[in-house]
Order: C-alpha cells, then structure tokens, then sequence
C-alpha cells in the first residue's frame, strides 16, 4: 500500500514539476506579446509616429551610447536626443522632430556644439541644447539642486519660464 502512494504521490511531483518548469505555453507568448503591444500607444499617431522615427532614433541613440563608453563628451546630443525622444513619444509635432534630429546629428558631427555644465546667459539653465521649456528645465534640476547643497546661487537667476 505504502509503495503504491509513494508511486502516486511521485507522479504527481512529477507532474507538477513538468508543468512548473516547462517551457510556456502558445497562449503565455500570445499573452507576453500582447503586453509588449501594450506598450505603443493605440491612437494611430501615435503608432505613425514611432514607425516613422523609432528606427533613426534607435541607431543615433546607438551611436550615442557607443561614443560616450569611448570617452567622449556628447551630453549636448544626449539632450537633444532626450528631447526627440520625448517629441516622439507624446506629441504629433512631425516639423518639430525632423529639426531636433537634424540638430542631433550636426551636434554629433561636431558642429553646433555647445558648452554643457555652465548656465546659459539668456535664461540661466543648464541645459543650452533643449529647446522646449520642459527639457531646459528638467536638465537644470540636477545642477541647480547641487549648488543648493553647496550654500551656493546659480550665477544667471533662472528664467526659462
């Protein structure tokens, strides 16, 4: 009797470990590929939007990446970057992406490049490659917060507003 439990009792660890450790199921990748769809938006702007620009912006990000492990100073084509990025993802302004990617390649070309980590003269951030209020403002909160902690003022009052 007692060999006759162990017999069941091992079928069903058996059981359970094959269907704990297997490999997922059609309807898991199904569902899995369902939830990465999630991820872009539904409005067919949206969807526009990122077909139109996500694969440029993926390779410059790339290139981005790859030169700043080697050593060098790209934050001006990082922000611009962040910058495109974000006008991809939450806005229509196809005019307003085509220029920022523009500005993103001449300033990894070398041309156009601005000093970063000193304030700008005109509205005192620290972000002189943004455009938008939002970026300049977003890229100031680090720097300013830093000069905060040091008993310090930013040199130019802040006026991106």
């Amino acid at each position: 009797m007692l060999g006759a439990r162990a017999g069941w009792l091992g079928a069903i660890v058996a059981a359970l470990f094959v269907v704990v450790v297997s490999p997922p199921t059609y309807a898991d990748i199904e569902l899995r590929a369902l939830f990465v769809e999630s991820y872009i938006p539904h409005f067919p702007i949206k969807r526009e939007m990122n077909r139109a620009y996500r694969p440029q912006l993926d390779e410059l990000k790339d290139e981005i990446h790859s030169r700043m492990e080697a050593g060098e100073n790209l934050v001006c084509a990082a922000q611009i970057f962040e910058e495109a990025h974000w006008l991809v993802n939450y806005t229509d302004r196809a005019d307003e992406i085509e220029e920022r990617i523009e500005d993103l390649q001449k300033s990894m070309e070398g041309e156009g490049k601005k000093v970063t980590g000193s304030q700008d003269p005109e509205d005192g951030s620290f972000s002189p490659c943004s455009q938008s209020w939002i970026w300049r403002f977003h890229n100031s909160v680090d720097p300013l917060k830093e000069l905060a902690l040091l008993g310090k003022k930013p040199e130019v009052p802040l006026k991106i507003w």
